[in-house]
């Protein structure tokens, strides 16, 4: 019986995409790890915010054809992602300086939850606006839980805007590298 290999060969015809597609994806990357690196101060913020960009970076980059590829899911998807991070931030911020340190323990409690709920509140406003991109839903998770300045932000959107414009203006350049 032949042993069969789960390891893709490169399509010759397609070996100067995988090269260039891949290389550029890594040139934006260490960009954006040292934007973040120099500007952030918040751990969680720089990892998930990393981590969050590096999949969409793989998402344009691999599967450009693909429907979380199209501008308006990457630039909406962050957009909606930061925006409801934020807000509900903002508004537990209010309410945990209006309870005593007796309930602080139980106030983290109340952090967990509400970024899970602001991820889910994420979810339903991108199916709403059409605007789904997986990778963005997590940073309204950290947002909640940890969010000290808001440079590291700008770099998302700001990230999450070049990746829609390369997107648009490099479609028919790109290709898919699998399938």
């Amino acid at each position: 019986m032949p042993k069969t290999t789960h390891l893709k060969k490169i399509d010759p015809t397609r070996k100067w995409h995988f090269i260039f597609q891949i290389s550029a994806a890594v040139i934006l990357m260490a960009f954006v790890l040292f934007l973040m690196s120099f500007r952030s101060s918040s751990e969680l913020l720089w990892a998930l915010g990393a981590g969050s960009l590096a999949s969409s970076i793989f998402i344009v980059f691999t599967l450009p054809q693909s429907l979380a590829a199209e501008p308006r899911r990457l630039i909406g998807g962050y957009f909606l992602a930061i925006l409801i991070g934020v807000i509900t931030h903002i508004f537990l911020m209010h309410l945990f300086h209006a309870v005593t340190a007796h309930f602080i323990v139980q106030n983290l409690r109340i952090f967990w939850i509400s970024s899970a709920l602001a991820m889910g509140i994420t979810m339903i406003l991108m199916i709403i606006f059409n605007c789904q991109h997986p990778p963005a839903a997590g940073v309204s998770i950290v947002l909640v839980l940890n969010i000290q300045e808001y440079t590291t932000v700008i770099v998302i959107l700001l990230t999450a805007i070049l990746l829609a414009l390369i997107s648009y203006f490099f479609k028919d350049k790109l290709i898919n590298l699998s399938g």
